[in-house]
Parts: structure tokens; C-alpha cells; sequence
């Protein structure tokens, strides 16, 4: 059965946890990861590719929301939920626009794609 790594971060420890998901690379959702984990409430942000800024660290909260994968593997962020407090809003000057959706994909290394 084929499976996934996730890479996960927690809080502000230096070395990052592994838990292999029982689920394709193309096909993990939020919701495979959290029952993996079966851990309580937090945020989650995933490395992810944004056309406009590179790699960023994505939130996801959609249970059903695929997550983004690179050579196989997630990385991934968990943050306490009161820890997670957005920044202030910047000055309407600095807005811009809503950048393009992202696809997520799973990248391989013989794809092209940000070197990880």
C-alpha cells in the first residue's frame, strides 16, 4: 500500500516529527494527517508553491482540502491556536490583488519544480 511522509514542526523545537500516512502522495487530505497525528485543536500551514511569491507556508483548514507535496513527502507547521494570531492588516497602499489559485501537485524529483 502505498504511503505518505509527513514532515510536521512543532512550536519552536528544532528538530521536526515523521508519521507516514497510509494514503498516496497525490491523494492525502487534512483529514488523513490529523487522524494520523490524533492530535487536538491547532492550525496546520503546509509548504506549498505560489506562482506569485515561491514557497510559502500555506494555512489549510479544509478537512478535505488535498495537501501539497514535494518529492513525495508533506511538510508541514502546526501551530497552538493561540499562539496562530493573524498580523495586523497592512496599509491599503500595500494591498494587491488575490493571486492565482494554486494546484497542489505532487512533485517528483524528475519533474520540474522548486528544488527542496
Amino acid at each position: 500500500m502505498a504511503e505518505t511522509k509527513v514532515i510536521y514542526h512543532l512550536d519552536e523545537e528544532e528538530t521536526p516529527y515523521l508519521v507516514k500516512v497510509p494514503v498516496p502522495a497525490q491523494e492525502i487530505r487534512l483529514r488523513d494527517f490529523k487522524a494520523a497525528l490524533g492530535r487536538g485543536h491547532a492550525k496546520y500551514f503546509f509548504k506549498a508553491m505560489d506562482q506569485d511569491f515561491g514557497v510559502v507556508k500555506e494555512e489549510i483548514s479544509d478537512d478535505n482540502a488535498k495537501l501539497p507535496c514535494f518529492n513525495g513527502r508533506v511538510v508541514s507547521w502546526l501551530v497552538p491556536p493561540e499562539s496562530a494570531q493573524p498580523d495586523p492588516a497592512p496599509p491599503t497602499s500595500d494591498l494587491r490583488p488575490e493571486p492565482s489559485p494554486v494546484h497542489h501537485q505532487c512533485l517528483h524529483p524528475l519533474q520540474s519544480g522548486p528544488a527542496v
